[in-house]
């Protein structure tokens, strides 16, 4: 298996698995996401692919797209009880454990150092 950015040209091997990973959101959290048969935006797709305030990486095996995760980096009014930057990772966390598929997270990790 190899971890990589995502190109342009990754879009049709994506929008498989991002359509599954939406099956399970809309099951699990009907109360926030909806049914839809586009789940995946070209638009947002490019625009995360060619930004510098994210990026999208990918799982391959072999030549096959098996998982993903979306990175942006926000950045907040200046507040005493926020970070002004984070990194928020969208999708499920990749780690050694394994974690419940049907469960959506959102990890906002403060990046003052590693995001400029």
């Amino acid at each position: 298996m190899k971890v990589r950015k995502a190109a342009l040209t990754d879009y049709e091997k994506l929008k498989p698995v991002h359509t599954e990973v939406h099956k399970l959101h809309v099951q699990e959290r009907p109360d926030i996401y909806q049914r839809t048969d586009e789940t995946l935006d070209y638009a947002y797709f490019q625009e995360l692919v060619e930004s510098h305030d994210g990026c999208i990486f990918v799982i391959e095996n072999g030549n096959e797209i098996v998982a993903f995760t979306f990175l942006r980096k926000r950045v907040t009014p200046n507040r005493t009880i926020l970070s002004k930057k984070a990194l928020c990772i969208y999708g499920r966390p990749w780690c050694h454990k394994k974690l419940p598929r049907t469960r959506f997270r959102k990890i906002t990790v403060p990046t003052s150092r590693s995001i400029r």
